[in-house]
């Protein structure tokens, strides 16, 4: 009977610590999985309002390039229109000192 209990506690105690280790590498990969879904949760967070950050950059500069596309689309006119009133104030002249 003592050589019994000798065994079953033997094994037993051998399995109960494979069993603690067992329990004890489960619950810390669980953990680090948890802290690693946390992590990935601020990183898309971050992500996302750089993104938004620079859509709104991006939105602001292809307004303004617009704005320059307008100006530029302009200056022909306003060179044709410089040239005509040169004219005019030629001609102006040229009656005035006859």
């Amino acid at each position: 009977m003592d050589q019994l209990f000798v065994d079953v506690m033997t094994k037993g105690g051998v399995e109960g610590i494979f069993g603690i280790l067992f329990i004890w590498l489960l619950m810390s990969t669980r953990k680090e999985a948890r802290e690693e879904k946390a992590d990935s949760k601020q990183r898309e967070k971050e992500s996302k309002e750089r993104e938004d950050k620079l859509i709104s950059h991006l939105n602001r500069t292809t307004e303004t390039l617009q704005k320059i596309e307008q100006s530029i689309t302009c200056i022909p006119i306003i060179e044709q229109s410089i040239f005509v009133m040169k004219e005019e104030i030629r001609d102006i002249r040229e009656k005035i000192e006859k």
